[in-house]
């Protein structure tokens, strides 16, 4: 693979990486990770029903505290994922980081020789 075409791989990544625009790519899929699951878990319906359709006042109070636990249980479960996503985002933007400045060298050595061919190919031809 030319150097070049790492170059342009790892610059893709990043924007992947970094992207805040949508729920799908890096950043952004890491910050609505906590709505998705716990929207999840509310979409949840606890019942209280005693096989008659009419709940009892104390099975419905803890059905309904049930459901806020449940609830509050994967609010913080998804915060947890979500910071450990940020924080394997960040590794990954430095490692990607740290080898930039080299591919870019490598890159613009490698345009340098195809624009000096080209000249040669042209200059040839005339």
């Amino acid at each position: 693979m030319s150097a070049i075409s790492e170059l342009a791989n790892v610059v893709s990544k990043i924007a992947n990486l970094s992207s805040t625009e949508t729920n799908y790519h890096g950043i952004g899929e890491a910050r609505y990770m906590p709505f998705k699951m716990s929207w999840a878990a509310q979409r949840i319906r606890v019942t209280a029903d005693n096989g008659y359709g009419k709940p009892e006042p104390e099975s419905e109070a803890i059905a309904l505290e049930m459901h806020k636990r449940l609830t509050a249980e994967y609010q913080a479960k998804a915060e947890a994922a979500m910071r450990d996503r940020l924080r394997a985002i960040s590794c990954e933007l430095e490692a990607l980081r740290a080898i930039l400045p080299s591919l870019a060298a490598k890159a613009a050595v490698e345009a340098g020789v195809i624009a000096r061919q080209c000249e040669a190919e042209a200059g040839g031809a005339a």
